[in-house]
């Protein structure tokens, strides 16, 4: 499959998503009905190989036509879920790369932003450094 990616992929830049996606259809398929005909272990591994190269092509071609919807909303909960500290973390660290003046300001920012609990549904800030 892994190797199915990258064929597919550059196929579907140069021909589309669409004309891939019925080939390697129509290849799977074909290699599946074989697959299930065949009498020789050896034929039977080759058609199923052939058979996990084209239905990668399928799955690129569903899955990175909606990829950015879809993923904006499972990072949206998993992030939600782990109080936000992983996306403030990531800023802070580019942060820190580009101004290195305000590397202190920001490490005790995300550390305030640490500290705080959760109290019968209000947050409340925890100063005790």
């Amino acid at each position: 499959m892994v190797i199915g990616s990258y064929f597919w992929g550059c196929l579907a830049d140069t021909k589309g998503r669409k004309t891939v996606l019925i080939a390697a259809l129509l290849m799977d398929g074909i290699c599946g009905l074989l697959s299930s005909i065949s009498q020789a272990y050896w034929l039977f591994m080759l058609l199923r190989f052939l058979n996990g190269f084209a239905v990668m092509a399928a799955a690129l071609s569903l899955t990175f036509g909606r990829g950015g919807a879809l993923l904006g909303n499972l990072i949206f909960g998993f992030l939600i879920d782990l109080n936000c500290v992983v996306p403030i973390a990531l800023f802070a660290s580019m942060l820190l790369g580009e101004y290195p003046r305000v590397k202190g300001r920001i490490l005790v920012d995300f550390c305030a932003y640490c500290c705080q609990t959760r109290d019968k549904g209000h947050w409340i800030r925890v100063d005790s450094f």
